[in-house]
């Protein structure tokens, strides 16, 4: 389970925070304590952290030029997983700013600098977990059965339209991925996620 996500400086200047279940008293603090740990790895020669362990949840950590992302999972995780979410997120961010003013040291960041990047984050963490419930149930579900679960586990102001846009794009574009002992990421076969469904989508 996503818990939270976080983006920030390497000077520590957090730009976006997010959560998703693991509320933190001050994620200003938070964004101090891993910049800290970055800049002193980076000061001894020790390269990047990439993982850091905790009691009860992982943070997967990727630097990007200035940019330092972070995302919290539950402990159980596979990190493997945790890490096409974390390049996925990359990607996406980098899509929406690259090149913009927002990201460049010094600039202060507004409430609503970031809202698209956090609607497509937000669908994002949304498909990840509706995955999640198709393939851990040992029957096929339909759309309130998917919502029932997901609002008991995750999530309890989740949507209807929100599930239903969710399952949609998992059917329709092919999205759904596994990897495997290599880390060799491969795409599901055509249909084979419909069979977690009782309904059929319309074309």
């Amino acid at each position: 389970m996503i818990k939270n996500v976080l983006i920030f400086l390497t000077n520590g200047n957090l730009l976006v925070s997010r959560s998703y279940g693991f509320q933190e008293k001050d994620m200003l603090i938070l964004t101090g304590l891993l910049s800290a740990f970055e800049n002193l790895t980076d000061d001894l020669g020790e390269g990047e952290i990439k993982n850091i362990i905790m009691h009860q949840h992982q943070i997967l950590m990727e630097i990007e030029g200035d940019i330092c992302f972070a995302l919290f999972i539950d402990q159980e995780d596979d990190p493997r997983q945790g890490k096409l979410i974390l390049d996925t997120m990359i990607d996406t961010f980098f899509t929406i700013y690259k090149g913009s003013p927002l990201i460049l040291p010094g600039r202060l960041v507004e409430v609503n600098d970031f809202n698209p990047f956090l609607k497509v984050l937000d669908e994002l963490v949304i498909l990840k977990n509706v995955y999640a419930i198709l393939e851990s149930s040992p029957k096929k579900l339909n759309i309130r059965e998917i919502l029932d679960i997901y609002s008991r586990d995750y999530n309890p102001q989740i949507s209807e339209y929100e599930i239903w846009n969710a399952t949609k794009t998992l059917v329709q574009k092919e999205i759904i991925v596994k990897s495997d002992e290599e880390d060799a990421i491969t795409f599901r076969k055509k249909g084979e996620i419909l069979k977690k469904f009782k309904f059929k989508l319309k074309d």
